[in-house]
């Protein structure tokens, strides 16, 4: 239960050699490479200004082409296969294979052929749209001369006739009608067809007048029409759509092709995940230096997988290389990526450190030292055996029926070990469901309310008072102990001996004891005016900052009372689940064997929700806050080896 310490190593590998070890090294998953190529690095390093940088696979656009092809197959895919139901999909999980059977199955795939196929299908869909809507269009231009009964092939001009074909606005219907049969001798019109806008018209005139009705024609606003079709408009219009069920149909016999094609699409989903991690393999030399002939590579790894590493090196190269292994230096200590190390139960409230900052590598894993107080806090937050019962069942149904991935997992085990103390609160104040069962409380949250303060209050103490424990302990460790009793065990004795002295006569103490805890509390308070600032060398500055400092007592006040929090919480969500059971109470007559379910359902899930996520922000504010400000700084950065990436497969070592 600690920070996993971590060793520098350098390894020289022949260039020949360098994708032959990095393969190893990405199935070994346990190196975490430092990028030698950073400005910063050669600056500081004069040996490695004399090194070039080395670059990435001279195929690698090759390789990322593929990909691309590949991510276009799998998402032209997925619009036509549909996904797997939800539960189907969390109880099988990810399928597992090694690398070397991933290699094998996408090599052997054909699934360049099959990506080709894709796209023939592609374009083809993509065709018959184009094409669909095209012949919309036609139909649209063709829609308003359906009742034109005539072939259009007889309405072509003639050596002594001119036929116009067009539309107007049907504002203006009148006035052309007027305008030709004044100004035009020998002139035919007839309105085919109007809609909401337009007037639909076929004009006749004398070849020797065409002038004469253009002219009126564009001063009434006409839009000529060209229609080269051989058959009646309605006619065009039955065979246009008989083309258009005919080219759907072909689609659709096109998308059935491709909704049975989910064993193609597991195969793109391997060649992904193949290739994203081929890649990825490429992109490593970016970290690394080079010569004509030699490859310099450094990182870091944890010191338990020292013999490991040796032995993937060796396995791939032989005797061919040369491999060396550094402890931590003073000067690395702001680089080293933090790996932390957990029992069963702590390393599921990781994700609580990580969400503030992973510790430094000279400072503690507080994973462990918030965990036990992480689970009271919630417990008591939530205090409902009911709500506590049905998270530990539900979550551990789910990790028994469904294949995770190890993040989900984590969450799940994180709520299933949350839900006991849970049901520990939810016994010790009464409360199932709220007050569903009338259980007896050991503790009665409403009558005992002082009782229930006391103790949210009690339990902030212990937080605290452990907090600068550790930060004592630290001190301690690095060799300072001093600094433990100047800025931990002065803030102790004032606190503690203030609080004593301000509290003793409510308690019962002795005068005696009284006048103890006042000068206890006097020396304290002088330790920290005369020494919280020691660094400082001007005395009148340094008890001036001591003063200042001193002022920081009220911040301790400040943080005892955010713990009342402890008790609100709890009551809030404890009254709101009796109020719900009263409201279902009060449902008339043989309404509540109806409603009376569906109500207890709907309210107490929303309670469940409501109180959990508000236990949740709330201790973790307790620990980010009122904890780690005693005695964590955090800054640290995660542990991130080069290792195989699982997007669609959970792919294991060989």
């Amino acid at each position: 239960m600690a920070i996993v310490k971590m060793n520098k190593f350098t390894l020289l590998v022949f260039e020949e050699d360098k994708e032959k070890v990095l393969e190893e090294l990405q199935k070994f998953q346990g190196a975490e490479f430092i990028n030698l190529q950073k400005e910063e690095l050669l600056q500081e390093n004069e040996d490695l200004k004399e090194l070039s940088k080395d670059e990435i696979a001279s195929h690698y656009s090759e390789c990322e082409e593929k990909l691309s092809k590949i991510k276009h197959s799998l998402e032209f895919l997925r619009n036509y296969i549909p996904p797997k139901p939800m539960l189907k999909a969390l109880k099988e999980g990810k399928k597992e294979m090694s690398f070397s059977e991933l290699e094998k199955a996408v090599q052997s795939s054909g699934w360049e052929g099959m990506a080709a196929e894709l796209t023939e299908k592609e374009q083809r869909i993509n065709a018959i749209d184009s094409e669909v809507t095209k012949i919309k269009t036609e139909i649209e231009l063709l829609e308003p001369w359906s009742p034109l009964d005539v072939a259009l092939e007889d309405l072509r001009t003639t050596k002594y006739s001119k036929i116009f074909l067009g539309s107007t606005a049907k504002e203006a219907e009148e006035l052309l009608i007027q305008d030709l049969e004044q100004n035009v001798d020998e002139v035919y019109i007839q309105v085919v067809n109007r809609d909401s806008k337009n007037s639909y018209f076929i004009i006749i005139s004398h070849r020797e007048k065409e002038e004469a009705v253009l002219e009126i024609l564009k001063g009434n606003g006409f839009s000529q029409t060209n229609l080269p079709y051989v058959e009646s408009p309605s006619q065009v219009i039955t065979g246009l759509k008989e083309s258009i069920e005919k080219l759907l149909q072909e689609k659709e016999e096109v998308i059935n092709s491709l909704k049975a094609n989910e064993e193609k699409l597991e195969i793109f989903e391997m060649a992904y995940d193949y290739y994203a991690n081929i890649l990825l393999r490429m992109e490593a030399p970016r970290n690394f230096l080079k010569t004509n002939r030699v490859v310099a590579i450094a990182g870091w790894t944890p010191e338990e997988s020292n013999d490991e590493l040796k032995g993937v090196v060796k396995k791939a190269l032989g005797e061919n290389y040369y491999l060396s292994f550094e402890a931590v230096e003073e000067k690395d200590m702001d680089d080293v990526p933090i790996k932390l190390k957990n029992n069963l139960i702590f390393k599921n409230f990781e994700n609580i450190t990580e969400m503030y900052s992973m510790p430094k590598y000279n400072e503690v894993d507080p994973t462990p030292l918030l965990a036990p107080f992480y689970l009271i806090f919630f417990g008591m937050m939530v205090a409902d055996a009911g709500y506590g019962a049905l998270v530990l069942i539900g979550s551990a149904i789910i990790l028994k029926c469904f294949k995770l991935d190890e993040e989900k997992e984590k969450m799940l085990k994180f709520f299933f070990w949350l839900s006991i103390p849970t049901i520990v609160f939810g016994i010790l104040f009464g409360s199932f469901f709220g007050d569903i069962l009338n259980l007896t409380p050991i503790i009665n949250p409403i009558d005992d309310i002082n009782t229930v303060l006391f103790l949210s209050l009690g339990m902030g103490l212990v937080h605290i008072f452990f907090g600068l424990g550790i930060k004592a302990y630290m001190l301690i460790r690095d060799g300072d102990p001093l600094g433990a009793l100047y800025d931990v065990g002065s803030w102790v004795m004032a606190l503690v001996g203030g609080g004593l002295f301000i509290a003793g006569g409510m308690i019962g103490l002795s005068a005696t004891a009284i006048n103890i805890a006042k000068y206890v509390m006097i020396i304290g308070m002088a330790i920290i005016v005369f020494m919280s600032a020691r660094d400082i060398k001007n005395y009148g500055a340094r008890i001036g900052s001591g003063l200042y400092n001193l002022y920081g007592i009220s911040g301790y006040v400040g943080d005892l009372v955010s713990y009342t929090r402890l008790m609100a919480l709890g009551l809030a969500g404890g009254q709101l689940a009796n109020a719900f059971n009263l409201i279902i109470k009060m449902i008339p007559g043989w309404a509540i064997f109806v409603i009376g379910p569906i109500f207890f359902v709907f309210f107490h899930l929303f309670n469940i929700f409501l109180s959990m996520l508000g236990a949740y922000v709330h201790t973790c504010r307790l620990q980010y806050v009122e904890y780690f400000g005693k005695f964590y700084e955090g800054g640290g950065r995660s542990f991130s080896p080069f290792k195989i990436k699982n997007n669609y497969f959970q792919i294991n070592r060989d």
